[in-house]
């Protein structure tokens, strides 16, 4: 997540005149931006007259992990949610990989379009098939792993497995 806001935050700086702390901050965002992404400027959403440090794809992926990273965080709301995109209650590694490959399906398609027709979809459209991916990837990552008794629910394990550490979230 503190990438996704260094994004904006690094253009901001570089778009106007900030003390040198700033501007080593912004230097070392697009750095790192640089050995990521291949920042080109036709595909780079532009804020303040100023390019991001990564193209709109990227942009998009880092904006999706970001919003399953906040919803991480209120995941005993998100019940629904986390039936919806497979994760708990009887998930399997099926599961995992068919949130994938949706996920994947819109950064597919645009790279399909761009390599096919030699004509690139909008900064826009990349953005939101980045989201997309990010939002699947970000989501498997945070649900796969094991760093508290509260993903507990969200690994994968037989419906029982699940229905218990469910039942160990509330009484927690």
């Amino acid at each position: 997540m503190m990438w996704a806001l260094a994004l904006p935050a690094a253009t901001y700086v570089a778009a106007g005149p900030s003390d040198a702390a700033w501007q080593a901050l912004a230097f070392a965002v697009y750095g790192l931006g640089s050995m990521i992404c291949h920042q080109a400027a036709e595909r780079s959403f532009v804020l303040l007259d100023a390019q991001l440090p990564v193209c709109a794809r990227c942009a998009g992926l880092y904006l999706g992990a970001a919003v399953v990273s906040i919803a991480w965080t209120q995941r005993d709301r998100l019940v629904r949610f986390e039936r919806c995109i497979g994760l708990s209650h009887g998930s399997s590694w099926f599961d995992a990989r068919r949130v994938l490959i949706f996920g994947s399906i819109p950064t597919a398609a645009t790279l399909a379009y761009e390599w096919s027709r030699g004509d690139v979809p909008s900064n826009g459209i990349r953005a939101l098939a980045g989201i997309a991916l990010g939002l699947s990837v970000t989501s498997l990552l945070l649900g796969g792993s094991d760093v508290s008794v509260a993903s507990r629910a969200f690994r994968v394990g037989s419906a029982d497995q699940d229905h218990g550490a469910v039942q160990e979230l509330r009484r927690g």
